[in-house]
């Protein structure tokens, strides 16, 4: 899917010169003394002059003949997305009545105009407008603003209970033990039932015998 704005290449945007300065002094932070760190910061706002002097000058002039001078050309977008980064990363106000003639698009009203939310953002299609936000809303951006998303909180969900697994977790309570009276009965008794079965098996259970029989 063709992206609506053709990003620049992330060494020539501001991000990728703070990360190149910030890689230098990473390299050399035991020797950084004040001297070479105030050497670097001149050093990045020196970068990003020259490249937002060489962007603004690589963007066509808008020519109502030429679709390719648009502001809804994504080569066109990317330029001026990343003159917007530049001009926010120095400090530097953005000139609208430059902007104007060069590109042609930036309304002509009292507010200062925004170059994303007055000139980019508008240049879209309903189809390119969809394609972006819904790349950046999976970053967790807003396609329009450029504002991170806010998460909502989840929902608690409570599941059923499962009583086959309570009851399997439920710890078994061990029976008392018996008393050792009880343990000497039952011995005796059983120790008495197998001698009455040999008795039986041995003389019969009718008649005079019934008489010497354990008891």
């Amino acid at each position: 899917m063709k992206s609506p704005i053709k990003k620049p290449y992330i060494y020539d945007t501001p991000q990728g010169i703070d990360h190149v300065i910030k890689t230098l002094e990473e390299d050399n932070i035991e020797n950084l003394t004040p001297f070479k760190k105030d050497q670097l910061d001149k050093l990045n706002r020196d970068m990003k002059l020259s490249l937002l002097k060489a962007e603004e000058a690589s963007v066509k002039k808008f020519v109502n003949e030429d679709p390719s001078t648009y502001p809804s050309n994504p080569e066109q977008r990317g330029r001026l997305m990343n003159i917007q980064a530049l001009e926010k990363s120095l400090g530097i106000p953005h000139d609208s009545s430059r902007s104007f003639k060069k590109t042609g698009a930036l309304p002509l009203a009292e507010k200062k105009p925004d170059m994303w939310k007055d000139v980019i953002y508008k240049s879209m299609s309903p189809i390119e407008k969809g394609q972006w936000n819904s790349s950046e809303r999976k970053k967790g951006y807003d396609g329009k603003t450029g504002s991170k998303l806010q998460t909502k909180p989840q929902k608690e969900i409570f599941k059923p209970v499962d009583l086959d697994v309570i009851s399997e977790l439920t710890p078994v309570i061990a029976q008392p033990e018996k008393s050792v009276e009880e343990i000497i009965k039952e011995k005796a008794d059983e120790r008495l039932k197998r001698e009455q079965d040999f008795y039986d098996r041995e003389n019969g259970t009718q008649g005079i015998v019934a008489l010497t029989r354990p008891d």
